[in-house]
């Protein structure tokens, strides 16, 4: 496999490792947060305390790039809600705007969250997409000391489980993402697409593995928490004699 195809698939791993972290940490945060308070108002508010940061970044995300693309958003809410069997830790009405521009304020969460992500790695743990993994490993055990390594260690957790679209943030991107791959295969199969200059393309691999990088930097730091969350459940569920049934 070349070099561009490998970075784009350890990529592509990353992130749904951390997609489905992200579910299981959010599920299991409220289950623990039940056997502690019982009741489902109590695990609500558990969860929205521990992803507080996140929170706010995926809904000021929201806000900001509806209003710079001229949808009007009319209330911002930070705080949890339930609806019938859903949950939501808070949101952000704003004027449809049709499947392009509600894309883009869709994804804003995951582009801002990716955004603090790298700035951690890069400017706390030392990583740099010229690295290998072995490198990368050197580098967080040597930046690992950091004075403030803890809050960065809370960050990365908050940041990455309140980043991931929600299902209502993904909902216009079907009829888009059909319209651009139609026209891309097309251009491919008509041998029109571009060649790429070879420096973007070497910016845009090592960008690739940056990001890689910090995403995989989340997964280790969500693992941790998944298995500090599960040990807690076992533990609870021993002790109360009940478990909670997802």
């Amino acid at each position: 496999m070349s070099a561009p195809w490998q970075s784009l698939a350890a990529l592509a791993i990353t992130l749904i490792a951390l997609f489905y972290l992200n579910d299981w940490i959010g599920r299991h945060i409220q289950g623990v947060g039940l056997l502690l308070t019982g009741h489902s108002e109590g695990s609500m508010v558990l969860t929205w305390l521990l992803l507080l940061p996140g929170v706010a970044l995926h809904e000021i995300s929201h806000w900001i790039v509806a209003k710079a693309l001229g949808l009007r958003p009319s209330r911002l809410r930070i705080w949890p809600e339930r609806r019938g069997k859903m949950m939501r830790m808070g949101f952000v009405d704003f004027r449809a705007g049709g499947a392009l521009r509600d894309s883009l304020v869709g994804v804003a969460p995951f582009v801002s969250g990716c955004a603090v992500l790298l700035w951690i790695a890069t400017r706390v743990f030392g990583l740099d997409g010229h690295m290998g993994w072995d490198g990368a490993l050197a580098a967080i055990r040597r930046n690992s000391s950091h004075a403030d390594i803890w809050l960065y260690i809370y960050l990365i957790f908050a940041i990455s489980n309140g980043m991931m679209p929600s299902a209502s943030d993904r909902q216009p991107w079907g009829s888009l993402l059909l319209y651009v791959g139609a026209v891309g295969v097309s251009l491919y199969a008509l041998e029109l697409l571009p060649a790429a200059p070879p420096d973007l393309a070497a910016t845009a691999i090592r960008f690739a593995q940056m990001l890689t990088y910090a995403l995989a930097l989340a997964v280790v730091v969500d693992v941790a928490v998944a298995l500090a969350i599960g040990g807690m459940e076992f533990a609870l569920s021993a002790l109360q004699g009940r478990r909670v049934r997802y």
